[in-house]
């Protein structure tokens, strides 16, 4: 923990707001949540989600009337989340799935379900925002985005663009000591992990006694500080924005 917090310390120490550093420097802006998921998914479909736990509430493509946007922007006291690879779209059946609740194993959220293994989610607990932001900038991998899940944790997705399952789970375990030592959550590694949806508010958070907590100073806006669709290779954030 010293070195991450060293690691941290040793990064732009004259700027006293890490967030709006990386806002006001993002390559791209981009309009509400289909345009954020139009500049990542050209051309495919995302599972979009009010109830994390569930099948998803929505399949997104790029033919959606806009009005969809409203509900979940506004209207989701947890706020929204986003499948971060993209689906088929197709409902399936798998015999691993079956339970007492889904005795036919149906689902559009499995591996089976993704057309490609795009992206790679990197997300720290156990960091403040400030210092997770300041070792996200320095790690040499292509980040398109950088979202904060209006509470505790910020999510940024990594550019990996594999066609199979096998390929990301190798670039996973090459990198994974490395962004675990960064202070990485390990839980957030999977291929068919959620990431919050940038542009939608969330009111509160789900305590341990499964009860509801709003936030007391009110809603707050899951953020999007950083986008970077065409982001490749090994540059960092901080190369990247000292060219600019």
């Amino acid at each position: 923990d010293e070195q991450i917090a060293k690691l941290a310390e040793n990064v732009l120490p004259g700027v006293g707001d890490m967030l709006k550093w990386l806002e006001d420097r993002s390559p791209v802006s981009c309009d509400g949540i289909h345009g954020f998921l139009k500049a990542l998914y050209p051309g495919q479909k995302v599972l979009l989600f009010t109830d994390e736990q569930s099948q998803g509430q929505l399949v997104w493509d790029e033919s959606l009337d806009l009005a969809w946007q409203v509900a979940f922007a506004t209207g989701n006291l947890n706020g929204a989340w986003f499948q971060i690879q993209p689906i088929t779209g197709e409902w399936i059946y798998l015999d691993r799935l079956k339970t007492k609740w889904n005795p036919f194993g149906k689902t559009r959220r499995a591996t089976e379900n993704l057309v490609e293994c795009k992206y790679l989610l990197l997300e720290s607990d156990c960091m403040d925002l400030e210092s997770w932001c300041r070792v996200l900038v320095q790690l040499p991998m292509p980040i398109v985005s950088i979202t904060t899940s209006a509470s505790r944790s910020i999510h940024a997705l990594v550019y990996a663009g594999f066609g199979t399952r096998s390929e990301w789970e190798k670039f996973r375990y090459d990198i994974e000591k490395i962004v675990v030592a960064l202070g990485c959550d390990t839980g957030a590694l999977k291929v068919a992990q959620l990431s919050r949806l940038p542009g939608c508010l969330r009111y509160g958070k789900t305590n341990k006694a499964n009860q509801f907590e709003p936030f007391p100073e009110g809603p707050r806006l899951q953020r999007l500080l950083w986008l970077n669709p065409e982001a490749r290779g090994e540059s960092s954030i901080l190369e990247l924005t000292s060219r600019i």
